[in-house]
């Protein structure tokens, strides 16, 4: 499970991108618990995107989510 920032790229500078890796519990079939971040610190409120990524590693199609 990973979380990242999209891109601010400004003057050539990519100030804001951020990626995480989350702590997560499969519940079901189709559903997850996930533990956001533990801190501001780590990732700002804002828009992120979401990926599930499988046993090989490969991510899934990205969902944008709000962390407050």
């Amino acid at each position: 499970m990973a979380l990242m920032r999209p891109e601010v790229v400004t003057h050539v500078a990519n100030a804001d991108q951020r990626l995480l890796q989350l702590d997560f519990k499969v519940l079901g079939t189709y559903r997850l618990e996930i533990n956001g971040p533990r801190s501001r610190a780590h990732m700002s409120s804002g828009y992120c995107l979401l990926f599930v990524l499988d046993q090989d590693g490969t991510p899934s199609v990205g969902k944008f989510v709000h962390v407050e």
